[in-house]
């Protein structure tokens, strides 16, 4: 910023330059028409997946996106904004809020910035029919898992077979006294 710039301004953007560098991503999106209620309830459902979501003025944001060197077309920030971020699961976050935006059409995703890169709305819808952290670990334990399970089966099958076939001949001598 300028250095004549106020000091509450230079403030508020090294404020959300700081929130954007340290978010594993960040969405912003347009809540106009969102009523007091629909807003809270909304930040409710975020704040269980980790995510936050606060109402920005467009020219802070600009500066800061500026101010780290991402580009971006300005256009994305014509109207109210609002940002939406974690530092935590990224898929998690992209399903919510379009989880929110497809059952209310007042809020809608501008664009997200991840790894100082602007994604555009149909990119953070794709982001949000990925599985989620916790599907993707448990498909992979899985797939450890099931040969681990068939090689055991294929190893007792011998020594099942050799309980059965002694269990029979013992069978067969008790039943021929």
């Amino acid at each position: 910023m300028s250095e004549s710039a106020r000091p509450e301004k230079v403030q508020a953007v090294s404020e959300i330059k700081r929130k954007l560098e340290e978010s594993s991503v960040v969405l912003f999106a347009d809540y106009r028409g969102l009523s007091v209620a629909e807003l809270t309830g909304f930040r409710k459902e975020l704040k269980k997946d980790g995510g936050r979501l606060e109402v920005i003025k467009n020219t802070f944001a600009v500066r800061a996106l500026q101010e780290l060197g991402v580009t971006f077309d300005t256009k994305t920030f014509e109207g109210p904004s609002a940002i939406i971020f974690t530092d935590k699961d990224l898929v998690q976050l992209a399903k919510s809020v379009v989880k929110f935006s497809s059952g209310n059409d007042k809020l809608k995703v501008k664009a997200a910035l991840l790894d100082n890169s602007i994604l555009s709305r149909s990119q953070v819808e794709a982001l949000a029919s990925l599985p989620s952290r916790d599907e993707l670990i448990a498909r992979v334990i899985g797939s450890i898992k099931a040969p681990i399970t068939n090689f055991v089966s294929v190893i007792g099958g011998p020594l099942r077979g050799l309980v059965y076939a002694i269990s029979a001949i013992k069978d067969q001598k008790s039943g021929g006294n």
